[in-house]
């Protein structure tokens, strides 16, 4: 048996008067006594096991490829994960050297930290002052290093696509676009002292979205069609269509608020 703690290095220790030395099966193979030894073999023998390849398999071409990832892919990154004898480094480069994952069509819907994130690589804008980035992605539901499971924020569509989020989107694409920011703002009066900005993030954000003038701090609009040169084929004939015939003032924030844009 093992007590764990969590005060300094003593996170784990054996204690052989407590420990069963019979002899026990684990996933079908015998385990003879050994001490604290048993423990290492049956995690030995659960990191080989077919089940965990799957598993781990399933998780990355999920979070690289699609929500459903082909059968045929988890199945060659879990026969790759058993070759190697489970060397991570190995799996991915089978990975990002499958066809289904160079496949140009994009799949997956951008988490709010990839969309916000994104929005702002694709624009070019220099950025001084990232608060209201992070006010936009907590009101997003994805606060930077805010999860609060240990298993990390979910990333397929169904985790993320609604219409309350759709439209969250579209105003930030919407001041981000129109030059309606403060992202190039050195001072931050809305940052209290004792560092918890959260609140102020958010309030800076809203008078951003909210305000008829551009806030101290705000980049100038984005040119679209510099956007639509820097995305070049991940924006469809049929998206650029709609962009050509819009106001010209609302342009840039139809590419970044189109459906093409919110998948990568």
């Amino acid at each position: 048996d093992a007590s764990a703690g969590g005060h300094g290095d003593s996170i784990f220790r054996f204690d052989p008067a407590r420990h069963d030395d019979g002899t026990k099966t684990w996933l079908g193979r015998s385990v003879g006594p050994d001490g604290q030894l048993e423990g290492e073999f049956a995690l030995d023998v659960l990191a080989k096991h077919p089940a965990t390849a799957r598993h781990i398999a399933f998780k990355l071409a999920r979070r690289f490829v699609a929500d459903e990832p082909p059968r045929a892919l988890v199945e060659r990154l879990s026969r790759r994960f058993l070759d190697s004898d489970g060397d991570l480094r190995a799996v991915m480069q089978a990975l990002v050297d499958s066809p289904e994952f160079r496949d140009p069509t994009p799949a997956k819907f951008k988490t709010p930290y990839q969309y916000v994130l994104s929005s702002v690589r694709a624009t070019g804008i220099a950025t001084t002052n990232v608060r209201p980035l992070m006010a936009q992605l907590a009101q997003l539901g994805q606060p930077l290093y805010g999860c609060q499971t240990p298993d990390g924020w979910h990333d397929t569509e169904a985790d993320w696509l609604n219409p309350n989020a759709i439209t969250q989107r579209v105003n930030f694409a919407t001041a981000l676009a129109s030059g309606r920011l403060p992202l190039q703002r050195v001072d931050d009066p809305g940052a209290p002292a004792n560092g918890n900005g959260a609140q102020a993030m958010a309030r800076q954000a809203e008078r951003a979205l909210d305000a008829n003038q551009p806030l101290e701090g705000s980049t100038p609009p984005v040119d679209a069609a510099t956007l639509l040169a820097t995305l070049g084929p991940a924006i469809s004939d049929q998206t650029r269509a709609a962009v050509a015939g819009a106001q010209p003032a609302l342009r840039a924030a139809l590419v970044l608020g189109s459906p093409d844009f919110m998948r990568r």
